[in-house]
């Protein structure tokens, strides 16, 4: 179900991926701009030693390797290394290393296993899902017109005499089978319904809290996935652009400074 509305939906994948990754992609914005400001000084320096020729090939070969290399490393730093590494300096502790979105791997499960309740365990999707299972949705329809009807019998005294001695029991029959299909039929259209049925699956089966602890036991590896495959897949794009980019801005830096 997750899957189909994900597939249905980019807006709402989209919007998963920019809220988890949050951090990761203001870091690597900012990484870009610290790195392009150092880099900017280094060639300023050099660009005042240089003749014309000089200054017209380091601007733009200088601006195309560092736009690469630094959306590079931004992308690294976000997702390697996976694993903790601890670096040491005569046998004490300095500082750990680890991937900016892996270290904050126990926010992301709450975050994640939040927004998931949210967006997906709610009555109406489990109920729209479900009616495309024909033989899962019959036995639940059965199931449930079974319990109403039970639950309606026990309220108008079909047991009895009375209902069907004021109606009639073919009236009677005619008035249960109609209430079970409005019923039926209904039931997506029943916000009030959907609301207390959702907070009721949330909680009989604590899938929130459940999910959250095991995103947690996934090892860093496994857990790297939850977010680097969007970058996996062009990450090759942003790279080749940064440095695209770069050879841009060196040719203006080489017609604004002449």
């Amino acid at each position: 179900m997750i899957v189909k509305v994900f597939t249905e939906k980019k807006e709402l994948l989209n919007r998963f991926f920019m809220v988890l990754g949050e951090p990761e992609f203001r870091f690597i914005e900012h990484c870009g701009a610290a790195m392009g400001l150092i880099s900017g000084i280094v060639q300023l320096v050099v660009f005042q030693q240089l003749g014309p020729t000089g200054r017209q090939i380091l601007m733009p070969m200088t601006g195309f390797f560092l736009g690469i290399f630094s959306n590079w490393l931004a992308i690294m730093m976000c997702f390697k290394p996976c694993f903790p590494h601890h670096i040491r300096l005569f046998g004490c502790d300095l500082f750990t290393v680890q991937g900016l979105f892996l270290k904050r791997q126990p926010q992301v499960c709450t975050l994640y296993s939040k927004m998931l309740c949210e967006h997906f365990l709610i009555f109406d999707k489990v109920v729209e899902y479900l009616q495309e299972q024909p033989e899962l949705w019959e036995k639940l329809r059965e199931a449930y017109v079974q319990f109403n009807t039970k639950i309606m019998r026990q309220t108008i005294g079909f047991r009895g005499w009375f209902a069907p001695l004021v109606l009639g029991r073919g009236q009677l029959e005619m008035f249960e089978k109609d209430l079970q299909e409005v019923l039926v039929n209904g039931l997506h259209q029943a916000k009030d319904v959907h609301d207390i049925a959702s907070h009721y699956i949330g909680q009989i089966t604590d899938i929130e809290r459940k999910n959250k602890e095991a995103l947690e036991r996934m090892p860093p590896d496994k857990f790297e996935n939850l977010l680097h495959p969007i970058f996996q897949e062009d990450e090759w794009i942003l790279i080749l652009l940064g440095g695209i980019l770069g050879a841009i801005v060196g040719v203006a830096q080489i017609v604004l400074l002449s």
